[in-house]
């Protein structure tokens, strides 16, 4: 999997890795799409997940705060946005899971939801998901 590194070169010995991964079944994606979530890092946009999809990212050690911004048309209810914050260490993944939570069927009212997840999980979760290629603007 090709890395988008957000501060220069890509070394992995002295650096981290974080994954964001959107884990939405295809049938709400189906029902209430577009189903994108836009991924910020440290106040600046890194990318997005579209669908059931997963978008990896190289960061430098030290605290870093990541925003998720839900771009669902199914949400009606605060938070689109969620937020969390986390110590990376020089050789280690970090997973994140980005969920729409709610009720369904029924009256359709969702929320945005960010879990950090461990590598178990966060494997399993890359492996059954597609890979958000970049397109620079």
């Amino acid at each position: 999997m090709a890395l988008k590194h957000t501060n220069g070169t890509l070394n992995a010995d002295s650096n981290a890795v974080v994954y964001v991964i959107q884990d939405v079944p295809n049938l709400i994606t189906d029902r209430f799409a577009p189903s994108t979530s836009k991924i910020g890092l440290d106040g600046k946009w890194v990318g997005a997940n579209k669908r059931r999809s997963h978008f990896g990212f190289v960061v430098t050690p030290g605290e870093h705060h990541l925003c998720i911004s839900g771009q669902w048309s199914a949400m009606q209810e605060p938070p689109s946005t969620v937020l969390d914050s986390f110590a990376a260490q020089p050789g280690h993944s970090y997973y994140f899971r980005v969920r729409l939570l709610g009720s369904f069927p029924g009256p359709h009212t969702f929320v945005l939801d960010l879990q950090p997840v461990d590598a178990d999980e966060g494997e399993f979760l890359l492996n059954t998901s597609m890979t958000s290629e970049p397109h620079p603007r």
